[in-house]
């Protein structure tokens, strides 16, 4: 991928200048079925308007190959947005199986939707994200669906200004994964704030584990241990796998990230404060009760 982050080199920002490359590898897959173009149409105004030469490109790929193979594994027609104007069309990753960080992004996507459409009612939906996440916007959500969006602020109201969305209901505020500490903390808020049976999934950074990333059944019982200290069930997904779900080739290439999905196993506190005062209306109209009895 050749993209010019230098455009934003007065930013000097590391946080800013990683979500541009998940921004950048959604914009290389959603293009994917045309790797005969090198740069996208110059009058396409800020690049938003790809969604039309992304369905007419699919269709075409899939007639001249006449299988569906030839589909990106997702479509973001907002990623262009937010790349840099000097982004061109990579052929070589055009060529290669699809990225581990747009399998993990698939996985996710279906996941959601997937759980909201068991959920009767209202369903909320947080997403810890970097700031330039189009999930609020791409997918079909229900009706019934509240979204926030909890990212570093500075980065958000760029990507909001961007989108140009107006009377957004989606929270922005930072908060990044720098060390294992950071992630404990998010892992105790969620296990505070969460129902029972709530899913929390998404991608570990590799780096924290204090095991060889390599030997799976060791990440596997550490992965374990540190959810189920704050109340999760989890379970690591193979990235492989996914590609294998998608009739994709396997990722290629070292990805020092996890793929998760974890389970809530316990009350909430705000649950269990409810529980707590419902017990005890019980407890004192058991004992009026007994008192008129007298």
């Amino acid at each position: 991928m050749r993209a010019n982050l230098n455009a934003h080199k007065d930013e000097n920002d590391p946080l800013f200048e990683a979500a541009i490359r998940h921004a950048s590898l959604r914009f290389q897959e959603t293009l994917r079925p045309v790797g005969a173009f090198k740069t996208l149409p110059k009058d396409s105004p800020g690049f938003c308007n790809i969604v039309l030469h992304i369905n007419i490109r699919v269709e075409m790929t899939k007639r001249r190959f006449n299988d569906d193979s030839a589909e990106p594994v997702l479509v973001d027609p907002y990623a262009g947005c937010f790349v840099p104007p000097s982004v061109e069309l990579d052929k070589v990753y055009a060529e290669l199986p699809p990225h581990q960080y747009c399998l993990a992004t698939r996985f996710i996507d279906d996941k959601l939707l997937a759980t909201t459409k068991e959920i009767e009612g209202l369903k909320q939906v947080v997403l810890l994200t970097d700031g330039i996440d189009t999930r609020p916007y791409r997918l079909n959500w229900l009706p019934s669906t509240i979204i926030y969006d909890i990212s570093p602020e500075r980065i958000f109201t760029r990507a909001f200004k961007k989108l140009g969305v107006k009377d957004s209901l989606e929270i922005g505020q930072g908060l990044p994964v720098v060390n294992l500490a950071s992630f404990k903390e998010i892992l105790f808020l969620v296990s505070s704030l969460a129902m029972k049976g709530c899913i929390f999934l998404g991608e570990f950074p590799g780096r924290l584990t204090e095991t060889e990333i390599g030997i799976k059944c060791t990440t596997k019982e550490w992965m374990e241990n540190l959810f189920m200290s704050y109340d999760f069930r989890v379970d690591m997904i193979g990235y492989d796998e996914v590609a294998r779900n998608l009739d994709k080739e396997p990722a290629l290439g070292d990805y020092n990230n996890i793929l998760f999905v974890a389970e809530h196993l316990r009350y909430s506190d705000d649950q269990m404060e409810n529980w707590r005062r419902e017990f005890q209306r019980v407890e004192e109209d058991a004992d009026e009760e007994g008192f008129e009895e007298l």
